[in-house]
């Protein structure tokens, strides 16, 4: 693998917020950082710190030791220039903001214990380096350090926001992301993914995947339908072989390495009924438990030894069929199209 290369950071960005919802996937921090959530302009920058505190075992000679990480935080901090009551309300989880009725007046409290909202917010900072590529470091948190408004002669009032991370970016307990743009060369090169699906659906909505990732596409047949056939290419070469498991319905290619189509079509599942046969000292030529919409069914039946059969009753769909399905002459049943659950009721009595 090629070293990446060294970059400066030289420059200050844009701080972005929206409320962290429980449950809800949070977005790339990329496609997070949007004019629509841009939270204040900032003044003398923004910085991230990151500190942990570790345990170390050590024998009685100092001979081994082991050192582990008991405890770790992560503060994002950013001067906000740009204040108005709901840029407050996200600093204060006691704050609440209100209008005027006539419209006139924003109005901003704060305190309250009574009043906290117990709120956690998205927040991310967006580096803008047009050079090297920008940068975006995202956390989940909230303002912990309180905060001071002061209302200088000269200067422009800055509020010293201090959001402390906590473990909710994802279920491993990440405290801090943070995503770096390739540019140039570097940059890994794409590949487009197309999926033509008829009566099938994918887990895979990506339209195009960086080279040598891997892929994981999940399908799954539309209901009244069934998966029939599958085609994987990949760079213009055929790899269902290795790539489909009909059993799962997995695509998965370890490393792609050319654009990629998947074709699959659903076919619809065949309607079936139910052939329930209540048969007494009879055994019938007729083994199968469900048939085909529309398929005839033929069963020959045979009396058990020093019995004689009597005449058996035929219904499907819960209608009498038996004078147009049973041939006396070859002991037979036979239905040119099933269009409903067939009962065969027989008896054999001893001779």
């Amino acid at each position: 693998m090629r070293k990446a290369p060294e970059r400066i950071i030289l420059g200050s960005g844009y701080i972005h917020l929206a409320t962290f919802e429980k449950g809800a996937a949070i977005p790339e921090p990329q496609e997070f950082c949007t004019d629509d959530n841009r939270y204040s302009y900032i003044k003398n920058g923004a910085s991230l710190e990151y500190t942990n505190e570790v345990q170390e075992a050590k024998d009685d000679m100092g001979k081994v030791s082991k050192t582990v990480i008991t405890s770790e935080e992560a503060t994002l901090k950013a001067g906000l220039m740009t204040l108005i009551g709901d840029t407050i309300e996200k600093l204060c989880d006691t704050a609440r903001v209100t209008t005027s009725e006539d419209g006139k007046y924003r109005i901003t409290k704060v305190g309250g214990i009574g009043n906290r909202k117990g709120a956690k917010y998205v927040i991310c900072f967006h580096h803008v380096d047009p050079e090297d590529g920008d940068i975006w470091v995202m956390i989940v948190g909230q303002n912990q350090a309180g905060f001071t408004l002061q209302f200088a002669p000269s200067d422009a009032t800055v509020v010293d926001a201090e959001f402390k991370a906590m473990p909710n970016l994802d279920d491993e307990g990440t405290l801090v992301k943070y995503v770096e743009e390739i540019v140039g060369e570097d940059a890994p090169a794409t590949h487009s993914i197309t999926q033509n699906l008829t009566n099938v659906s994918s887990s895979l909505t990506d339209t195009e995947i960086d080279d040598s990732e891997a892929l994981d596409a999940t399908l799954t047949a539309d209901d009244g339908f069934n998966i029939g056939s599958v085609t994987v290419t990949m760079g213009g070469t055929d790899i269902t072989s290795s790539a489909y498991n009909g059993l799962t319905g997995k695509v998965e290619i370890a490393s792609v390495t050319g654009d990629v189509i998947i074709t699959a079509a659903g076919t619809a599942t065949p309607t079936t009924h139910t052939v329930t046969q209540n048969l007494t000292n009879v055994t019938s030529s007729f083994n199968a438990a469900t048939i085909a919409d529309g398929e005839k069914l033929e069963a020959t039946l045979t009396a058990d030894a020093d019995h004689t059969l009597e005449t058996p009753t035929v219904t499907m769909d819960g209608t009498d069929i038996t004078s147009t399905a049973w041939d006396g002459d070859e002991n037979k049943v036979t239905i040119d199209s099933v269009t409903g659950d067939v009962v065969i009721t027989a008896t054999a009595t001893a001779d």
